[in-house]
C-alpha cells in the first residue's frame, strides 16, 4: 500500500509548488483576518480560510512524504540494515496514520461548514 501511495504522491508532485503559493496566501490572509479584528469579511471567513489552509497542508504534506517510500527489506538483507528499513516503514505508516486522522478531521470540519453554510 506504501507504493500505492507513493505512485499517487509522485504523480501530485507537479502541483506542490501551487500547493505552496496556495498555503502562503491563505496563511497571509488568515493572519490578517485573526489579527486586525476591524475587517468584518475576513472575521466570518476566518472558518473558511482555515479548513483551505488544512486541506492545502494535508496535500502538501503528502506529497512530501510519500513521494519517496522505502522499499521493503530484501530477503538478503540481515541485521541492522534490515532493522533499519522495516524501522523506516514503519514510520511511513505512522506519518499515514496521522496524516489519515487528519484528513478525518478536515472532512468533518467541511462538513460542518457546509452543513451551516446550508441548513
Amino acid at each position: 500500500m506504501l507504493e500505492t501511495l507513493s505512485r499517487y504522491a509522485i504523480s501530485l508532485r507537479p502541483l506542490r509548488p501551487g500547493l505552496g503559493i496556495a498555503l502562503a496566501l491563505l496563511a497571509l490572509v488568515a493572519t490578517i483576518a485573526i489579527f486586525n479584528p476591524k475587517i468584518a469579511g475576513l472575521q466570518t471567513a476566518l472558518p473558511a480560510l482555515i479548513t483551505a489552509l488544512l486541506w492545502v497542508l494535508c496535500g502538501l504534506v503528502f506529497i512530501q512524504v510519500f513521494a519517496t517510500v522505502p522499499a521493503p527489506p530484501d530477503a538478503d538483507l540481515q541485521g541492522w540494515s534490515r532493522l533499519v528499513r522495516r524501522i523506516n516503514r514503519g514510520f511511513h505508516w505512522l506519518l499515514f496514520a496521522a496524516l489519515a486522522m487528519i484528513t478525518a478531521a478536515a472532512v468533518m470540519l467541511t462538513a460542518r461548514l457546509i452543513g451551516d453554510l446550508f441548513p
